[in-house]
């Protein structure tokens, strides 16, 4: 008996540290145990994104046949963020879905979870009025000189931390210290989706996520006032975060490291590169970013 006991624990210690996040596979084989609920949290990703995360969870069931139990964590603030987060990662959540960069580096080093690994992203872009004639071969420094020159209305959102990063970024390659001299500088709390309604009523720009970007396209029935004028090549990106959990979960706890050597697939690609929202397809695949290891530098 201690013989068997003994060989089935180097087994289950094989399991565990298997280099899930370093498999690429062109097609994989699942094969897992029915019956058995993967507890998944998702906080402080776009909606878009979440959309995007169902259509991936989805095929997971599809291919486990295992369920997955979903909950979305309060993210409106970093505050709110931090106090739901903790006791996510203390047991009941096997896999969280985030595009926190911040969190997910102190979970890390906290020792809360295995690995992380971006899964997928959304460029931040620059959208605004299309009469004016601005374009993406004038590349997205030139035009935002521009705006800022002419004082054109310009909506800076507050809210939404991954584009205010790639705002002062492009302000500072300017040589814009001080963006608010333009008297038609606003800074914003809106939600992306409402603040682009706004800037159509105003004729005015702002940075956003091609996620919600397709949103606002999918939310009205007439055309678009505003459109796309260049990308910026920063990426808001999402990533999938195997928690460390107790003993009692070691089963669920193998088969969302199965999930996330899954988003690594062909398949998971094709779902990804195929998500389509207001005949946009706003997300790009994790490789698009260059594969990482179990410590999952963001």
């Amino acid at each position: 008996m201690r013989k068997i006991t003994l060989f089935s624990g180097m087994i289950l210690v094989f399991l565990l540290f298997l280099p899930s996040f370093c498999i690429r596979a062109s097609a994989y084989d699942m094969r897992l145990s029915p019956g058995r609920a993967v507890r998944i949290s998702e906080f402080a990703n776009s909606p878009a994104a979440q959309m995007l995360l169902v259509a991936l969870n989805n095929e997971l069931d599809k291919l486990t046949e295992s369920p997955s139990v979903w909950k979305t964590l309060p993210s409106g603030t970093a505050e709110e963020r931090e106090e739901s987060l903790r006791p996510s990662v203390a047991g009941t959540s096997d896999m969280i879905f985030t595009s926190d960069q911040e969190a997910v580096r102190g979970l890390f080093d906290q020792g809360l979870l295995r690995s992380f690994s971006p899964a997928f992203g959304e460029e931040i872009i620059l959208v605004g009025p299309a009469e004016r004639g601005d374009s993406e071969a004038s590349g997205i420094g030139a035009v935002m000189g521009r705006i800022f020159r002419e004082g054109a209305p310009f909506f800076s959102l507050m809210a939404n931390e991954w584009s205010v990063r790639a705002e002062q970024d492009i302000w500072k390659a300017e040589g814009i210290e001080t963006p608010g001299l333009n008297r038609n500088y606003v800074q914003s709390s809106r939600d992306d989706v409402t603040a682009m309604f706004q800037a159509g009523d105003e004729g005015a720009f702002l940075l956003v996520g091609e996620g919600a970007f397709a949103q606002y396209r999918a939310a009205q029935g007439a055309p678009p006032v505003l459109e796309k004028i260049a990308g910026t090549g920063v990426y808001r990106k999402s990533y999938v975060c195997l928690v460390k959990n107790s003993g009692f979960r070691k089963e669920q706890e193998e088969i969302a490291s199965r999930f996330a050597a899954w988003l690594l697939s062909d398949e998971a690609r094709e779902t990804v590169d195929s998500f389509e929202l207001a005949g946009l397809r706003p997300f790009r695949w994790f490789y698009a970013f260059g594969a990482s290891g179990s410590a999952g530098a963001p």
